[in-house]
């Protein structure tokens, strides 16, 4: 069977990617990283693990390669190019040694029947009994399943191979005689499983069922290295439990098994992994209250958080994904950064650059016709009188500079300004305005090329994904015409936007209170984009965050802080659900009198896209409550 694919940036989440090899020629071992960093904090297997992010950042990947089967691919391959690397980090990680894999992965998803339990006629102590029941019976059957992976036996004909030795101490178990050996084991969590089940389906009452209930989650105490032993010997030095998608849990059982697992405090690895979106409406308690916790029993990896903090390794990571990817294709498009153009085609464009060059020709000759004040740099820019990008950017830059100059309120003293006051005054940020300028006003692209392309995906791989696919697709078109397989910079914003026009559209059926989500989104990025292209670009290169500023008016009685007033609790529900599917990014920053400290919210970086914003971070506004509340009931 064939490993390629035609278009391998269409190949999105791991769990549909079947094979482990598959999986493993497309994963980039460098997004390792997050777990390097906790290993060298000590506290990677020591505490229990949240791993937290908006949809497609990379959650189940992660926990994928700690599965048996990848696992056993590179250890068993582990001098190969193709594997080398990852096994250097997983021996880094303590997850194999040169003699064996010394980590067993055992994946639980919460997936399945779990937030069913809460429909059945019981009370909630019976609902609490019956959910640990069957998440212990699963987690030991997962247990079995993922030794008989990591063994290379059969199942179930070797499940006798496996010894559980557990002397049953706590009497955690009434229903089943310990030790026993794996047959029997299976027999009991699979009868568990099925008395659940019947439950669910059945039309008695749960009483006359007589089902195994369980107080708490003893699996993670009982299933241990020492414990469950193959041919009598131990075959690891540790057992992962992987959790995943908790978030599909309901409220109380993920409340319930998250207070477990951290007052437990017991020798047991879990990481549970989870979208944002399971902390919408909780926008003071950032774990369901464990606040008090963090940093001493558990640690968090926010996913986006973390590549946000180092977009370089992020880039690199997009690229060797990109590359890893188009190398698998069919259709012979093995390279995918070198087929993104990064410059303007100029001839292409020369109708609409002259345009652009005239237009800040007639508006600078307009409002400096009766002033001496500009006239240095008036020459300065009549010099050159070539067609090209570089000079529209460069007219444009000096006609912003000119507008701020006669908005000023000094203006009365009409002193001639030397040409280096105009050319000290072009910097980045002014140049990046120009161009954003010049791209709205006459339709010459603005984002295009693979670091564009980068930040468009917001520290977010299927995001990166989603605009790669399409970008691949007309490579691939451009071959089959047989056209130059590299794509123009105006080709490449045509497609961006496509994705970007199609992604917005599917807001509306994603989104949990979409209606006042998108007015609020609508309205705010229409405010943004009115306000970098001001004349005067004021913010250069452009507005694309905003902070909350309270404004209280004097009296007699004192007034509560905005977000303890119940008039604005939509302002709370609807920027959680911004931040959960990532339209939203927040960071921390200080500005003002005495380092006063202020909570910025970015756009997503295709939202910027939309809305003609640029794609840098830093130009923010603070917007009062009412007026937020305005935009989301508007």
């Amino acid at each position: 069977m064939s490993n390629k694919n035609r278009n391998p940036f269409k190949m999105r989440a791991s769990e549909k990617i079947e094979s482990d090899a598959s999986f493993l020629r497309l994963f980039s071992p460098e997004v390792l990283q997050v777990f390097l960093e906790r290993a060298s904090l000590e506290d990677l297997w020591e505490k229990i693990l949240f791993i937290r992010s908006s949809p497609g950042a990379g959650k189940s990947s992660l926990l994928r390669v700690f599965e048996p089967g990848p696992l056993s691919i590179v250890y068993n391959h582990r001098s190969s190019q193709e594997h080398k690397v990852l096994y250097e980090i997983l021996k880094k990680l303590d997850v194999v040694s040169k003699n064996r894999v010394e980590t067993l992965g055992v994946s639980i998803r919460c997936t399945r029947n779990y937030e069913i339990l809460e429909d059945l006629d019981l009370g909630n102590a019976q609902k609490m009994r019956l959910f640990y029941s069957l998440l212990n019976a699963r987690i030991v059957l997962a247990s079995l399943r993922a030794i008989i992976d990591l063994k290379k036996l059969k199942f179930p004909d070797d499940l006798n191979r496996i010894s559980f030795e557990y002397d049953n101490r706590d009497n955690f178990l009434t229903r089943l005689t310990t030790p026993c050996n794996g047959e029997r084991l299976f027999e009991w969590a699979s009868g568990i499983e099925r008395q659940v089940y019947e439950a669910i389906d059945s039309f008695l009452p749960i009483g006359d069922l007589k089902i195994e209930g369980h107080d708490e989650l003893f699996s993670l105490s009982i299933i241990t290295s020492s414990n469950i032993l193959v041919d009598g010997q131990e075959f690891c030095n540790r057992i992962l439990f992987m959790i995943d998608d908790a978030h599909k849990l309901s409220l109380p059982q993920r409340s319930s098994l998250f207070n477990y697992v951290i007052e437990k405090r017991g020798r047991f690895s879990v990481w549970f992994s989870e979208r944002l979106e399971a902390q919408i409406g909780q926008p003071e308690r950032e774990l369901l209250g464990f606040s008090s916790y963090i940093g001493r029993d558990y640690a968090e990896i926010n996913l986006e958080n973390f590549w946000a903090k180092n977009t370089g390794k992020f880039k690199k990571i997009l690229a060797k994904i990109a590359t890893k990817r188009a190398m698998l294709s069919t259709e012979e498009v093995d390279s995918f950064q070198e087929n993104l153009e990064s410059q303007l085609d100029e001839t292409a464009l020369l109708e609409k650059i002259e345009k652009a060059i005239n237009l800040s020709h007639e508006q600078i000759s307009k409002v400096t016709a009766f002033s001496t004040k500009f006239g240095e740099w008036v020459d300065y820019l009549n010099k050159n009188e070539i067609i090209s990008y570089e000079r529209a950017v460069l007219l444009k830059q000096a006609e912003i500079l000119i507008a701020r100059n006669i908005n000023k309120s000094q203006l009365s003293l009409d002193f001639p300004l030397r040409r280096e006051e105009l050319t000290e005054r072009l910097d980045y940020s002014i140049e990046t305005t120009a161009k954003l300028f010049i791209a709205k006003e006459h339709d010459i692209p603005f984002y295009f090329g693979f670091n564009d392309l980068v930040s468009l995906s917001s520290n977010n791989i299927e995001q990166f994904l989603g605009f790669s696919a399409e970008l691949y697709e007309g490579m691939l078109a451009n071959r089959i015409t047989g056209r130059e397989v590299q794509l123009d910079a105006i080709r490449q914003e045509k497609i961006l936007r496509g994705v970007v026009n199609k992604k917005w559209e599917e807001l509306r059926t994603l989104l949990p209170d979409s209606r006042q989500v998108l007015s609020f989104i609508d309205n705010l990025g229409k405010y943004f984009s009115e306000i970098t292209h001001k004349p005067t670009a004021s913010y250069a290169p452009g507005v694309n965050g905003f902070a909350i500023k309270e404004v209280k008016t004097p009296k007699l009685f004192e007034q509560p802080d905005w977000n303890q007033d119940d008039r604005f609790i939509p302002i709370l529900d609807v920027i959680g659900i911004c931040l959960a599917y990532n339209l939203l990014e927040k960071k921390e920053t200080i500005q003002g009198k005495k380092g006063q400290k202020w909570i910025v919210y970015y756009f997503n970086r295709w939202l910027c896209l939309r809305y003609a914003l640029p794609l840098t971070f830093g130009g923010w506004n603070k917007i009062t409550p009412g007026n937020l509340l305005k935009w989301i009931k508007n």
